[in-house]
């Protein structure tokens, strides 16, 4: 005796998503847009030895390029991450993140100290450049008081 078999097309749930928020017609954009609705609530999972890490936004503290690549260093440690630092700057625009270099994207609220002198700002222990074409608009989103 044969089943007859249907077709289900699969179903993605939405009632959890904001009403301002609608689904894109691709899968690939949709994925996109889901990732960048969970970093708007401020956190993202990172790949780490085969495991998903949960990361809270505030926890990160910087990002470098790597060739292809992109490093995410938090309080927690550092992710190797198969985004490009472009891809990722894209990802968390709407955050308080900004190029300062063409090698990093840092993270305004995790910094110590700027050294206006030698173009570097310090966040942690790690002293990272700035740009001379960027840090003039760079300074310019900082409040700087004499």
């Amino acid at each position: 005796m044969h089943r007859k078999t249907q077709n289900y097309s699969p179903v993605l749930c939405t009632e959890h998503l904001p009403n301002w928020y609608q689904l894109a017609d691709s899968p690939m954009i949709m994925i996109a847009q889901l990732k960048t609705l969970s970093i708007n609530q401020g956190y993202c999972f990172i790949k780490k030895k085969g495991f998903y890490h949960k990361i809270y936004i505030e926890d990160i503290l910087y990002m470098k390029a790597d060739g292809d690549y992109a490093i995410i260093y938090t309080s927690n440690g550092q992710f190797y991450n198969s985004n490009s630092l472009n891809a990722l700057e894209l990802l968390f625009e709407s955050n308080s993140f900004c190029r300062i270099h063409r090698s990093y994207l840092i993270n305004i609220k995790k910094i110590i100290s700027i050294n206006i002198k030698e173009s570097r700002i310090t966040i942690g222990v790690h002293s990272i450049p700035i740009s001379r074409t960027i840090k003039g608009d760079f300074l310019k989103k900082l409040i700087l008081i004499d």
